[in-house]
């Protein structure tokens, strides 16, 4: 019986359920993966329990099978893989990644967003259920060509350049500089 609006529960036979445990432990891999969170990781990504078990039958998710003795019939006994690792992606970059890319720390990232100098965009990635902010590298190019930061100024004649951004200006916790012809 499927759930309906009468009835919310499902209800299994008994030698189904016993088929089902059968078919998930025969296709469950030997690799014990590092969390066993999973399935709540999965429910955040909006993959319904029903769905999650068939994928894992269908072969499209790995799972590690942990056999519990007391329960025998307990799903809970196949535990599913959540690949956590972000696919590369090279037209985007994290914030963390711009920092050793511009060389400041990370709130003259998030500063550089909040004032327009970075472009950023929320985008989903597999390590967490929400999107998070990521920066176009486009963005990152476009911002050393236009701007310059204390540590590069050094060799340029202070009359070609210009302070656009700071703690005296608007806030942002480093200097930044553009060269006067650019403006």
């Amino acid at each position: 019986m499927i759930p309906s609006s009468v009835n919310r529960d499902w209800l299994i036979e008994k030698h189904q359920l016993f088929d089902l445990i059968a078919n998930l432990k025969e296709k469950a891999c030997d690799i014990k993966p590092n969390t066993t969170t999973s399935q709540k990781r999965y429910a955040l990504a909006g993959v319904s329990f029903g769905d999650l078990t068939t994928k894992m039958l269908n072969g499209e998710i790995s799972y590690y099978f942990e056999q519990n003795d007391k329960q025998p019939l307990s799903l809970k006994q196949f535990v599913p893989v959540f690949n956590s690792n972000d696919v590369t992606d090279n037209e985007y970059i994290s914030p963390k990644e711009a920092t050793v890319r511009l060389g400041v720390n990370i709130n003259a990232i998030y500063d550089f967003i909040k004032l327009g100098y970075l472009e950023s965009e929320k985008r989903q990635v597999n390590r967490t259920p929400r999107p998070v902010k990521m920066i176009p590298t486009r963005s990152i190019k476009s911002f050393k060509h236009h701007y310059l930061l204390t540590r590069e100024i050094r060799d340029i004649k202070t009359t070609d350049i210009v302070e656009v951004s700071g703690p005296e200006i608007d806030g942002c916790c480093v200097k930044v500089y553009s060269i006067s012809h650019l403006n």
